[in-house]
């Protein structure tokens, strides 16, 4: 060891290394910085990173109609339905991509295998004009990955359907009759 120190040579190659080894660590630490989908994928990020994360790909997999992606990011009764109403959606409207914000995460406290995730979806339309929309979804862990659990309308129960209840919405009340709920609310 001694021997290495002692060639005259081998001290100008030192600080050479220590130059290599800074600008390799640099480099990583402008990489993690650069790309925030490989910094979503450490370890000491958030669940509400990664649900993020998540909801952003299945709506970029929704653009691109990536069936694969989106049998595997999509579960529940509810999934053809989902898929097929934002596709409906997208076509309809000409959104050319999506933003997705998760506004407000709830976790499962005991187990932390489902969250409650409320979002906001930011659209770009074809004109270059930005919409967006707010609604509430639930996602569930499966594998250590985040999957949306796709419910789209109601099922109705046996009793309910002996009981004659249906799922078709309640008509207005008549005028002049008392307010509704949704009305002294301010919700029409």
């Amino acid at each position: 060891m001694q021997a290495f120190f002692s060639d005259p040579l081998s001290k100008q190659f030192l600080p050479h290394r220590h130059r290599t080894m800074i600008r390799i660590l640099a480099l990583l630490v402008a990489l993690l910085l650069a790309a925030p989908s490989l910094a979503v994928s450490l370890p000491w990020t958030s669940e509400k990173d990664r649900i993020e994360k998540r909801l952003n790909e299945i709506w970029q997999a929704l653009l691109k109609n990536d069936q694969y992606r989106l049998r595997a990011y999509v579960l529940g009764p509810g999934e053809d339905a989902f898929i097929n109403q934002e596709l409906d959606v997208i076509k309809r409207f000409g959104i050319t991509d999506y933003e997705c914000k998760a506004l407000n995460v709830s976790l499962d406290p005991v187990y932390g295998q489902m969250a409650w995730v409320e979002v906001e979806l930011i659209a770009t339309l074809d004109d270059g004009e930005n919409t967006s929309r707010r609604g509430l979804r639930v996602l569930k862990k499966v594998g250590g990955e985040w999957r949306l659990i796709a419910q789209v309308g109601k099922k109705r129960s046996k009793a309910s359907k002996k009981a004659g209840e249906t799922n078709e919405p309640r008509p207005p009340a008549a005028p002049g009759a008392a307010p509704t709920e949704s009305k002294r609310l301010g919700v029409e």
